[in-house]
């Protein structure tokens, strides 16, 4: 990417089926676009992805990328006063064959089809008038067999022992994406004792902007307190932290997992005083502490942060990368232990950010890959 610009995806609201056989899966996803180029352009986009994927030889690759783009608009304009039609077909690398069907974006109304049945009713979803486009429909999942037995040459103990090893891994899953919401939640509401809490008692450690690494639950807690706001949101302010696209991993052992989420933030103050955009990813871990999940490292790499009034194409031209920041009040009368990993907001610069795992298809290293 070039410096300046701005190509944030952030995937939402994603409902995923397999099919019967386990080989194939269709996935519907909302997409939320930032896009831009410092002091050209900035522009919203807002779609539905409804891709096909297959499993060869144990690992899952994308099959097919269907996009709908529903709407596309200049950012000072709005989605009130502008809409962009959808991007045509490249002439300098033209596609191997023509799309199977036509799609319109906003203000015209066009629908995407589901790739699965009414998940209530089990019957075919039904569509208001308008044009539609067909999607690849999944079939429902069979049983595991016409009468429900387990065939009786099968080791029913080693059988029993992998579903409860799964089983265990999907709860471990699900209460480690808790873990995660329950902080922006607590961010939210100016919840800080709750969200101290949510640290492992002795090895949990919290980043916090401008100051640095806070290790263990008290002195996470005391550092919350002395530099977060108290009331939460009010009549005159808010603040959302809205964690997306949650990539977990849980350890063999499943007392440990790590986790890597999208960060979309947005907020202000009524008065217009001041509003921002703020993107950025977690890296964090989590440990089973006492038969329950709580934050393990915290590790937090922002990547803009944009007012509400210019956008991310009206950055500041002056901000000096290699200026240190001066240490803050908290920092100097409560220090941290440790200093922050990565450097905080460096666009528009251009910055690669790290990973805990390697690619799930090709394997490939990250050029930072964390332990």
């Amino acid at each position: 990417m070039r410096r300046g610009e701005l190509f944030d995806h952030i995937q939402l609201a994603a409902v995923v089926t397999i099919t019967p056989d386990g080989r194939n899966a269709s996935a519907r996803t909302t997409q939320l676009s930032m896009l831009g180029l410092d002091g050209e352009y900035a522009r919203w986009e807002q779609g539905t992805y409804e891709s096909e994927f297959q499993k060869r030889d144990g690992i899952w690759r994308i099959q097919a990328v269907h996009y709908y783009p529903k709407m596309v608009a200049d950012y000072d304009k709005g989605w009130a006063r502008d809409a962009k039609p959808a991007a045509a077909a490249s002439t300098e690398f033209p596609p191997d064959r023509k799309v199977a069907q036509s799609f319109e974006s906003y203000p015209e109304i066009h629908y995407v089809a589901f790739h699965y049945d009414n998940p209530v009713t089990g019957k075919p979803a039904q569509y208001p008038a308008g044009p539609i486009t067909k999607v690849k429909v999944v079939p429902a999942s069979a049983s595991t067999s016409a009468t429900g037995r387990v065939d009786s040459r099968t080791n029913v103990e080693t059988m029993i022992e992998g579903l409860e090893a799964r089983l265990n891994a999907a709860i471990a899953v699900e209460a480690v994406e808790n873990l995660n919401s329950s902080y922006g939640y607590y961010i939210d509401e100016s919840a800080w004792d709750a969200m101290a809490d949510t640290f492992a008692i002795t090895g949990g450690a919290k980043e916090l902007m401008d100051n640095g690494v806070y290790v263990g639950q008290d002195r996470i807690r005391k550092a919350l307190n002395m530099r977060g706001p108290q009331g939460g949101r009010s009549t005159t302010f808010f603040t959302i932290h809205q964690l997306t696209q949650p990539v977990i991993h849980i350890s063999d052992d499943g007392k440990s997992a790590k986790v890597r989420l999208r960060l979309f933030q947005l907020g202000g103050s009524a008065n217009g005083s001041s509003g921002s955009w703020i993107g950025g990813i977690y890296e964090n871990t989590a440990v089973k502490e006492n038969g329950e999940w709580k934050f393990g490292v915290q590790d937090l790499y922002h990547i803009f942060n944009a007012s509400y009034r210019n956008g991310w194409a009206k950055m500041p031209s002056t901000r000096a990368a290699t200026t240190p920041a001066r240490p803050s009040r908290l920092a100097t009368e409560f220090p941290p232990d440790r200093p922050i990993r990565s450097r905080q907001y460096p666009f528009p610069e251009i910055v690669e950010p790290a990973f805990h795992y390697r690619n799930p298809v090709t394997g490939r290293t990250p050029g930072d890959l964390l332990p």
